[in-house]
């Protein structure tokens, strides 16, 4: 108390801050009475009507399902860990691949669905640890290429999951947790817990998030080579911090390269991720992605974990130098895994590549045999299950 008071001019007192405690805890759970608890449906949401797959996140990193937290026991429940890559779109129709695949299963079985697009290393682990909590029969994990050993952006835009602060605290990964999770991270599952709205986070967190951002927004004018562009200034902010470091530190600041007509290339975008791709040992990405792998074999929980296919025609020899790193350095994970619950596909046939149409170099306009394809792993690993 004494350390206290040196350090304020308020001289408190025990009574004082209990005072203070409790008027806090009276003004939150007032406030916790007429703020709506959110009902954020995922984006897609009316895509999975009907189907055996049942969302788990929405692109909005702090949310995940909290009304799940045992999957159910009385069925066969995959829960798919993945990105854009699964998302299939030809003109206004939207499908996804998981949903095809369960067609084709030799059993029934339910998806649980994490997808959230432009996924990051630290969103990964953060999936495989929800996930594996949840207790699934069997888990399918999507590679990203372009993401997967991506070490100058682990995390996407604000934040990650907001289950973040919890899903850290364990015996293995409390000491990164006092650098990875944000202090806010804290706070909001301590509270939130006690006061459902908070908890829910997107009245008020969201709120708070726009604010942030348009206050950073107002204050980081563009440089004068971008503001001279024909890139649209809507694209080119602090919301996609990567790009501003691919262009300024790789490309030279050449702002036409990722916007030729005022709109993002997404093949360029693509492949000049995919050349910086960092497939040390010692980098951020590639321990993370140890991580995750470790959790998964420790869980002894059957996992399908395949590299998303990509269409043939990458341009840059830099990309296609980076595309080749993180195919050896996927290879020897795979033969290091050979002998776990984990089977891992780096290289899909020719012949199932050649079957699918690409919208660009990741994304898929129609899926040719893929889905096919995945069933018949994941018959295996379901049969895994059924031993």
């Amino acid at each position: 108390m004494g350390f206290l008071k040196s350090l304020f001019i308020y001289q408190p007192t025990w009574w004082g801050l209990l005072r203070i405690t409790l008027l806090t805890l009276v003004c939150l759970n007032a406030s916790s009475s007429f703020i709506e608890v959110s009902k954020k449906s995922p984006p897609y949401g009316k895509y999975f009507k009907g189907t055996r797959t049942v969302p788990m996140s929405t692109n909005d990193r702090n949310w995940v399902r909290d009304d799940i937290i045992k999957f159910p026991s009385n069925e066969t429940n995959i829960a798919w860990l993945s990105g854009s890559s699964i998302i299939i779109k030809e003109g206004g129709k939207v499908t996804f691949l998981p949903n095809l695949v369960s067609q084709n299963t030799s059993k029934s079985t339910q998806n649980y669905l994490y997808n959230v697009t432009a996924r990051r290393p630290i969103d990964t682990y953060l999936m495989v640890q929800d996930a594996i909590d949840k207790k699934p029969d069997a888990i399918v994990l999507v590679l990203n290429p372009f993401w997967v050993y991506n070490s100058s952006a682990i995390f996407n835009k604000d934040a990650v999951f907001k289950r973040a602060a919890q899903l850290w605290w364990n015996a293995v990964d409390w000491p990164k947790a006092l650098f990875l999770v944000e202090p806010y991270n804290y706070a909001y599952n301590l509270f939130g817990a006690l006061f459902p709205p908070l908890l829910s986070g997107e009245q008020l967190y969201s709120k708070l998030n726009r604010v942030a951002r348009r206050s950073l927004s107002v204050k980081l004018k563009p440089l004068p080579k971008l503001a001279q562009s024909n890139a649209s200034d809507k694209e080119i902010k602090l919301k996609q911090p990567l790009q501003f470091w691919l262009l300024f530190k790789h490309f030279d600041g050449n702002v036409e390269r990722f916007f030729p007509k005022g709109r993002l290339d997404a093949r360029a975008w693509q492949e000049a991720t995919i050349a910086i791709a960092n497939t040390d040992q010692n980098a951020l990405s590639s321990r993370l992605l140890n991580m995750s792998f470790e959790r998964l074999r420790e869980s002894h929980i059957p996992t399908l974990v395949y590299l998303a296919p990509i269409s043939a025609d990458l341009s840059s020899p830099l990309s296609v130098n980076g595309y080749s790193r993180v195919k050896t350095r996927l290879r020897e994970l795979r033969d290091q895994y050979e002998n776990s619950s984990m089977k891992i596909i780096v290289d899909i046939p020719v012949s199932v590549t050649e079957s699918i149409k690409f919208r660009d170099i990741l994304h898929l306009s129609e899926p040719g045999i893929l889905p096919q394809y995945l069933s018949e792993r994941i018959n295996h690993i379901i049969e895994d299950v059924s031993r």
